[in-house]
């Protein structure tokens, strides 16, 4: 195959002799990698959890399987606990965690986990999350790694916002939560993340107990695992939205609507793969707040479910090109629950 190369490094092979020693004849790799062509991971995704009514018997832990393609399958019957408020990052090699969140009007939030594996099955409940936190965030870092931050971590959740934190708890390789950290940035909660740069992280959005509420600053997630200080506000201000990341290899992320959706809320945001939140495109199809979504396939991504005024649920989706361009709305699978307040997370290798 290196015969079919016409150059390396600018340099035309017809004028390379040797490389690190070798005549081209005899090279069949370079610094230990062979001139064979590896395909991207072809990434399912797994929705999961969320409210469909108002009160605490509405809320669930139903999973919906996405294919490489975006077609949502059927409910799952819960394995997990029913809640809402959660969130959801990918770990180690092709596997997934669910973890917090809360059930309305039970006075406190969960530190529950349910870990993913690669052929998206959920596993049962996990107890043991030192700190309780629901409407937070988390994705991926590190290539194996996630983290999940922020949120409201209540004694006695009451909907309401005077116990938001900035804390983070870092996900090994194997899928254990970590301590909370005392974090960096503003304490908030119904904030999102998504992954960029392949091995980094991008948390933004959000809402705060006092004016303005609404937030657009952002901070960045190291592919270490160190959040950076608040970066000023790009897009339009918001919260209770959802974020993924898209394009091969998780290079690139995007953020989607949320509150308040009578000024301005009902936009997206596209994130570099350095990281940098560009300006906002208004929103195509129907306005939803709190979807759950993910990366699927190679290199495109679903935004899924979400609530489209008070307790009016649904159960449409959306794709996003490799562009990072948003679809028209596609209709609901037959089977599958409304629902709003869920999250969602790739897997598969």
């Amino acid at each position: 195959m290196a015969n079919e190369i016409e150059k390396y490094n600018i340099i035309a092979l017809g004028s390379i002799e040797k490389i690190n020693g070798l005549t081209d004849g005899n090279i069949q790799e370079i610094n230990g990698f062979e001139f064979t062509y590896v395909p991207p991971v072809s990434y399912k995704g797994i929705l999961g959890f969320g409210t469909y009514a108002g009160g605490g018997s509405g809320d669930t832990g139903k999973t919906n399987l996405v294919s490489t393609s975006g077609v949502i399958a059927a409910d799952t019957t819960a394995v997990g606990g029913g809640r809402r408020g959660l969130a959801a990052c990918e770990f180690g090699t092709g596997e997934a965690i669910f973890a917090y969140g809360t059930i309305w009007n039970q006075g406190h939030g969960y530190g529950i986990s349910n870990k993913v594996n690669t052929s998206g099955v959920v596993a049962s409940d996990v107890s043991g999350i030192a700190v309780f936190r629901v409407n937070l965030a988390a994705c991926g870092y590190g290539g194996d790694k996630g983290a999940f931050a922020y949120g409201n971590s209540p004694v006695n959740y009451d909907g309401w916002y005077d116990d938001l934190v900035n804390e983070k708890n870092l996900v090994s390789n194997s899928g254990v939560i970590g301590a909370s950290v005392a974090g960096v940035g503003t304490d908030r909660d119904w904030t999102a993340a998504t992954q960029y740069g392949g091995d980094k992280g991008i948390f933004g959005f959000g809402h705060i107990a006092g004016s303005p509420y609404y937030l657009g600053i952002t901070n960045l997630l190291s592919n270490s695992g160190v959040i950076g200080s608040d970066v000023t506000a790009v897009g339009a201000i918001r919260n209770n939205i959802s974020a993924c990341s898209y394009g091969t290899g998780h290079t690139k992320g995007i953020f989607m609507p949320g509150q308040p959706d009578s000024s301005g809320g009902q936009v997206t945001n596209l994130v570099s793969d350095s990281g940098v939140i560009a300006s906002d495109v208004s929103l195509v199809g129907t306005f939803r707040l709190n979807g759950g979504a993910c990366e699927i396939g190679t290199d495109i991504a679903i935004d899924a479910f979400g609530a489209i005024s008070g307790t009016a649920y649904v159960a449409t989706s959306q794709l996003i090109s490799n562009l990072g361009v948003v679809s028209a709305d596609v209709s609901a699978v037959a089977g599958v629950l409304a629902r709003n307040s869920s999250a969602g997370c790739t897997f598969g290798t």
